[in-house]
């Protein structure tokens, strides 16, 4: 079978534009620094990446739960502390109470005491 010259130029025109447009993608890529630029350069790493991303949403949705919620434990542990300082001073003012009521009936004690043994038969 005999090739025509204008087939040729043409196979070979084609062949230089196929190749130039992969060099062009190849150049793309250096001057960005990705080695995927769209889904179809690489299907299973494209699948990948789109893993890696939904991984990383959900560790920042994670990581801002996290957040509110130690606030919101922080927040009931000042209220706690705030109370069980209540509670304790409320004790102290208690105890003190006691010893000044029971020191007043000692005294009252011992003087009511002293009235009986010194009071005339």
């Amino acid at each position: 079978m005999r090739l025509s010259t204008l087939y040729m130029y043409k196979n070979s025109a084609e062949t230089m534009t196929k190749r130039m447009s992969q060099s062009n993608d190849v150049y793309l890529r250096m001057s960005a620094g990705k080695t995927l630029l769209k889904a179809s350069d690489d299907p299973a790493a494209a699948t990948d990446a789109v893993k890696h991303q939904d991984a990383l949403a959900k560790l920042e949705m994670y990581s801002n739960v996290r957040s509110r919620a130690r606030g919101a434990l922080e927040y009931q542990d000042n209220i706690l502390n705030g109370v069980g300082n209540l509670l304790t001073t409320t004790l102290k003012e208690k105890i003190v109470a006691a010893k000044t009521v029971l020191t007043r009936r000692r005294i009252v004690g011992r003087w009511g005491r002293r009235s009986k043994a010194s009071a005339p038969i």
